[in-house]
């Protein structure tokens, strides 16, 4: 895959990708953060992983749900995915 192309830029459907997940980060980090005020590191655990889980089965056919930033770096260290798409 390419990483520098530019055309992409001017799709719709790289526009539609970055609003995904960007919604998609924004879930996780209000869903995941919001159960922290408690010290019950089941819950905070459960609710980390079920949201993540469940936002990229919702999102993963439109951007490829790489709404952690840890995974995105995976699949670049791999070159696994197209890089303009993600910065």
């Amino acid at each position: 895959m390419p990483c520098l192309d530019v055309d992409q830029l001017k799709t719709a459907k790289f526009w539609k990708a970055l609003i995904v997940e960007f919604l998609g980060t924004l879930l996780l980090v209000l869903v995941g953060c919001g159960s922290c005020p408690g010290k019950d590191i089941v819950r905070i655990s459960l609710t980390f992983g079920l949201s993540v889980a469940t936002i990229v089965w919702v999102i993963a056919h439109v951007s490829g749900g790489h709404i952690n930033p840890a995974i995105t770096a995976g699949f670049l260290l791999t070159r696994k995915f197209d890089c303009i798409r993600y910065f």
